[in-house]
Order: structure tokens, then sequence, then C-alpha cells
């Protein structure tokens, strides 16, 4: 599936119950959140494909809606047409009033897109077995914050890593499971984090592919390798730079970029943000000479105009680049020395965006970008343009939204995992 993450994205869905039942979901976010990835650990845009955009419904969860006296409201979610669709419709004296679409699952005060809430259609749904256990993965939690889930309004998860999880309460077989986040990740930095998948019947095995995702969309610590620590698996390949010592003499965790060095991981297009959506892309870097390029960490596609999103090292001065809607700075990028960089971009009018270094920023307005879709993030320069970073990268992260000062603060003083 592809998304994410990647400045609102709807996420639309279409799921059919049995021949007769339709549920719509609609849900929204400020900030790009990613689709869920597929087995392989690639996320990607596609949210049409989801059946949770942040508002798990799970309409189909009720199979057995023809052997129910009041099959309309048992797989209803405001649709008031399937009165026939009763099982009793013909016993029944009032069988228009048996389907009661509009008040049995509620579905309009039960679901919430921002919390990543659900919308239940019927909990006895299938055939009753053996109690098996609900869970899922969790991506894109940044590091040393946590997230709450919760089951069936009631079943509690509290969350501190990426990876696998799975609630304490198994659900008889047959019985409904709803997944909502009861409390999102919010310091230092306020995320936004969304579930798919979250609902639905117990069948027989247990249920394993429910997906919370936030956006924290790539995060390289390099701590003795170019893994992806987001949880979204986009591990870097790299190709000519060697483990170094970091900003914190840690040997082996930050890599040195020399003779056309680069590091590339490959993701799917759209997963990184896109055309104008906001964003944060964080690194720290420790130049070995004076260097004069746009690109030492960079993706997108094409350059004029706005095409790319990256991040620059001109004459030893931060700069973006944008593609043709570049932006060079004043604030120093020492040689020989481990700085903190930040840019963010938000794309409110008018659009702004910021340069970090270390404790000190400087705000622009830029014209509008347009970011294209592009399969691979590139750390230490631009091959195409035959430019190249000489120095030292660590700690690479791009985050879906644009961060606040005081959580891009934060990151200055963050340790990595």
């Amino acid at each position: 599936m592809i998304a994410w993450q990647y400045a609102a994205r709807g996420a639309i869905q279409l799921q059919r119950v049995g021949a007769f039942a339709c549920v719509v979901i609609l849900a929204s976010c400020g900030d790009k959140t990613s689709a869920p990835p597929d087995s392989s650990a690639s996320s990607s845009g596609g949210a049409a494909s989801s059946s949770n955009a942040g508002s798990s419904s799970n309409a189909g969860s009720s199979s057995n809606a023809g052997s129910s006296s009041n099959a309309g409201s048992s797989s209803n979610a405001g649709s008031s047409s399937s009165a026939g669709s009763s099982s009793n419709a013909g016993s029944s004296s009032n069988a228009g009033s048996s389907s009661n679409a509009g008040s049995s699952s509620n579905a309009g005060s039960s679901s919430n897109a921002g919390s990543g809430g659900a919308v239940d259609a019927g909990a006895d749904a299938g055939p009753s077995g053996p109690a098996q256990v609900v869970g899922g993965q969790l991506f894109g939690l940044t590091p040393g914050e946590s997230i709450t889930l919760q089951n069936n309004a009631g079943d509690n998860l509290t969350l501190s890593a990426n990876g696998t999880f799975s609630f304490a309460k198994p659900i008889v077989g047959g019985g409904a499971y709803s997944v909502t986040i009861l409390t999102s990740p919010s310091s230092p930095i306020a995320q936004t984090c969304l579930v798919w998948d979250g609902s639905g019947a117990v069948g027989t095995a247990p249920v394993t592919d429910i997906r919370v995702n936030c956006d924290l969309l790539a995060y390289y610590p390099f701590s003795g390798n170019a893994k992806d620590a987001s949880g979204y698996g986009h591990d870097g390949v790299v190709s000519g730079a060697t483990l170094t010592s970091d900003r914190n003499s840690n040997a082996g965790n930050a890599y040195t970029f020399n003779n056309k060095a680069t590091i590339q991981a490959s993701m799917p297009v759209g997963f990184l943000p896109l055309n104008d959506e906001p964003r944060t892309l964080v690194a720290w870097l420790r130049p070995s000479q004076s260097n004069d390029l746009l690109g030492v960490i960079f993706w997108g596609e094409g350059n004029c105009t706005g095409l790319q999103f990256g991040l620059g090292d001109e004459g030893n001065n931060a700069a973006f680049w944008g593609g043709c809607d570049d932006y060079s700075s004043s604030l120093p990028l020492p040689m020989g020395a481990w700085t903190f960089v930040a840019i963010v971009y938000s794309p409110m009018i008018p659009t702004a965006l910021t340069l970090y270094v270390n404790k000190s920023s400087t705000t622009t307005t830029i014209t509008p970008l347009m970011t294209g879709g592009s399969a691979s993030f590139v750390m230490g320069g631009n091959a195409g343009a035959s430019t190249f970073f000489t120095g030292d990268i660590d700690s690479v992260r791009v985050y879906g939204h644009a961060l606040q000062p005081a959580e891009v603060a934060s990151l200055l003083t963050a340790a990595d995992p």
C-alpha cells in the first residue's frame, strides 16, 4: 500500500458487506501521516487501499446479518435502504422500521478521525470459536515518546517503541475488535498518528494486521549501520561511506563521506512529502572541507521550479535546495565541528521556510514548493550534478509535519538510540 506521508490528505475507503451494506470513511489530518506499509515494510501513499484512515471502520464485521431479525441495523453505518434485507422482513408488520439505519450503529457519533476512532457495526459477526489475540505493528514513533492504544473501549496498551504489539485481552472467535488511539505522542514532539485496519471480527487465527502509523517518516541514527530506525524499514544502501565517531565521540555511530560516497534509501514514490505538504528535515553535519553544493541530503524529482527539497552547504553556510527556489543563509557550518541543522517548511500563507543551525534560526518566504515524487532519499551528494559532500553526517530525520521551534530545540539535545 502506498500513502503518507506524506498537507492534508484524506483517506477514503469503500468496503462492501455481504451484498448490501456499504461504509464510507472519510478521514483527514492537518499533517501528513503515511499509509500503512505492505508486508515487506515498504509504506506507501495509497490511502484508498486501507480500511482505516484514522477512523477505523468495520461495518463489514457483522457477517450474519441475514440471520438477524434486524439485519439493517446490525450492518448499518448510515444507510437506510436495507429494510428488505432483514431476514424477518416478511413476518414483521413494520419491516421498514426494523432497519433503523440512522439510529442503531450511530456511526457519525462514534467515529473520531482525529484520534484514530473506529466505527463498530456489529459485535456478533461470524461463528463462535476460541479466543484470539489482537495486535499489529507500530511505525514512526519518535524515540523517547509513547502512545496509548485502546481496544473495545476498555483494553489499554501503552507503547514506547516501534514494532509489533498485542493487547492483553483476547477476543472470542466471531467477536468484534475496535482499536483506537487513546493518547497520542505529545512530548517533546506532538506527532500525528493514525490507525489502519483497526476494526473487524475475530476469526480462527490471531489478528496481526493492525497498523499504527506516526509521522516520523525516516530516521537514520547510523548506530553501526544505515538502517531506518523509524520502523518503516527503508534502510539505506551505503556506497563508499565509512563509519566514524559521532558528535558524542561514540565510535561507529556516524558516517564519513568523501570520494563521491553516498547513502541512498529506496522508498515508494509519494512516501515522503510531495508538492507543498509540510515537512521537517533534520541532520548533524561536520564538514571536513569547504563545500559548495545544495544537495547534501535531499529528495525530489527534477529541479526547476520547486521540485526538490534538500539541505545544502554553500561555502560553509547552511542552505536550502528547492530546485530553483533556493535559499542561502549566513548561518555557519564550520569545518571540523559538528553542527545541528534543520529545515522546516510550512505551506501556510505566506509559505515559510525556517532554517535552524544549532540555536540560531532564520525564516524566509519562498514560492510554494512542488516537490516531485521520488523513489530515493539521498544522503551525501547529488550524483546527477556530480556534486558531493566531504565530511561527516549523523542522525538524519524526516517528519511529515512542520515542527514548532520548541520541538526542533528538543532534537538538538536528543540522544540517538
